[in-house]
């Protein structure tokens, strides 16, 4: 069965306030990927985080100036039809600091700085016919130098 590329589209932008976000419309993420072949999932919304020891809930995308570390996770449910039909990807559209990215607990990749957007793909092997887990893990940039 020919493969086609599936986006996940997970939206971490810079927001000075989290409930002046709105959701971008079907039609602005045509303009950005421009496809008639692609399935996208937007996963801003709320997300499990974890700080200090402490679990809540936050809102994606969002900002936090002073924090050295924070995970993020998020479970989605990937139907049965599309998991078999589509190659899988994650799109980040930009990140502050570093973030190591896990799938179902795998590894999958670290990217750093300057809220460039970056594209991961998710190993067919990795994904779940259940419940499918995204781990975020960001922190400051420990040094690295350009």
């Amino acid at each position: 069965m020919k493969k086609i590329n599936l986006i996940i589209l997970i939206l971490i932008l810079w927001c000075q306030n989290i409930y002046s976000y709105q959701k971008l419309t079907v039609e602005q993420i045509k303009n950005v990927i421009n496809s008639n072949t692609r399935l996208v999932y937007d996963l801003s919304g709320n997300w499990n985080s974890e700080e200090n020891d402490e679990i809540s809930k936050r809102f994606v995308p969002s900002s936090e100036a002073n924090l050295d570390k924070i995970v993020l996770s998020k479970d989605i449910i990937i139907p049965n039809e599309a998991r078999d039909s589509y190659s899988w990807h994650l799109n980040i559209w930009g990140i502050e600091n570093q973030v190591e990215v896990f799938w179902n607990n795998q590894f999958i990749g670290r990217f750093f700085d300057s809220y460039i957007p970056f594209e991961i793909k998710i190993p067919d092997r990795y994904i779940s016919k259940q419940s499918n887990k995204i781990k975020l893990v960001i922190s400051k940039n420990d040094g690295l130098i350009y």
